[in-house]
């Protein structure tokens, strides 16, 4: 096979002759690997590239007519395999930013609800700790939204005690949660 022509190899490769195909495979791999491996910078990925140019070339042997040489029909190949290695890559970067971008705002928005999940119960916590008085002037003030004389006329009290009380819960409040711990 090996002082057959390339022209004389692909009429073989026509009728199914492996052994045609094997003399292909040897005369121009070693040729081929290179020429790939300068467009794609991976050894392990060029030889890949080189066996799927050949699987293409026998799976349409039936339909290949060529004059001449043979390697400008297997560089054809190997460029249309080196474009789809490159949007697959294209693709495949384009997912991995989405999918980072996704678990960097997913992550975000946990560790907010974890926290504050963690300040509201630190608060509720609180708020159980206060005197009596204070506290339920407070919870009927935030919790059901009461107002002022809302307040006084559900506890009987007066409006300035309400307001009194109300400050006094910030306070204690406030002091339980500087701003700068946070």
């Amino acid at each position: 096979m090996k002082h057959l022509s390339d022209e004389e190899l692909v009429i073989l490769l026509n009728q199914s002759n492996t052994h045609a195909f094997s003399e292909i495979f040897r005369r121009y791999k070693k040729d081929l690997l290179p020429f790939a491996f300068r467009r794609i910078h991976d050894m392990e990925h060029s030889k890949d590239l080189i066996h799927d140019a050949f699987t293409i070339l026998w799976t349409k042997r039936e339909k290949i007519y060529i004059e001449g040489s043979i390697r400008p029909l297997l560089i054809t190949i190997i460029k249309n395999k080196i474009l789809d290695f490159y949007k697959h890559q294209k693709i495949s970067q384009q997912y991995l930013d989405n999918f980072q971008s996704y678990l960097e705002n997913y992550k975000d928005d946990t560790d907010h609800l974890v926290r504050y999940n963690d300040l509201s119960q630190r608060i509720e916590n609180e708020i159980l700790t206060l005197p009596e008085k204070i506290r339920v002037v407070f919870e009927l003030s935030r919790k059901n939204h009461m107002n002022r004389k809302e307040i006084s006329e559900y506890l009987n009290v007066p409006e300035e005690s309400v307001k009194t009380n109300i400050r006094r819960a910030l306070k204690i409040l406030k002091g339980k949660f500087p701003l700068d711990k946070m």
